[in-house]
């Protein structure tokens, strides 16, 4: 085939893909042994998960959680290690974690299982209560 002009022809270009909209992507506010301290980490793989935040913390069910997640088919999380300094309340140390993740746009799930060391039911539902409005206030 002749083209009417030289080193003019047509090509054919494909467009590429839009980005996949990721739904059941969670949040997981816990305890570890090493990592960032309430700034919410993206991990995609299990290995990347204990890369960053440690093998198993005696204090903590975190990484328990996690590794679930990826156990039945996960693809990608946030993590935000809590602050276990005791000098914060577990309220206050939830509240740093759930201001810190507002400006995550993709999350619909916010697990955190080491309310749990809350002693008291009337401190455990305060916890749960925390969650809920914060998921209310951000409409997730």
């Amino acid at each position: 085939m002749s083209y009417p002009y030289p080193d003019v022809y047509p090509q054919e270009i494909f467009p590429t893909a839009a980005p996949e909209f990721l739904t059941a992507v969670p949040l997981f506010l816990g305890y570890a042994d090493a990592g960032p301290i309430i700034m919410p980490v993206p991990i995609r793989l299990w290995p990347q998960f204990t890369a960053t935040f440690g093998p198993a913390y005696a204090k903590g069910l975190l990484i328990y959680a996690e590794r679930g997640i990826f156990g039945t088919g996960g693809t990608v999380c946030y993590v935000n290690r809590q602050n276990d300094d005791e000098t914060l309340t577990t309220l206050q140390s939830l509240q740093q974690g759930l201001r810190a993740a507002t400006l995550l746009e993709n999350i619909d799930l916010i697990c955190a299982p080491d309310l749990v060391r809350e002693q008291t039911l009337a401190g455990l539902i305060a916890l749960q209560q925390e969650v809920l409005t914060h998921c209310e206030r951000l409409g997730d």
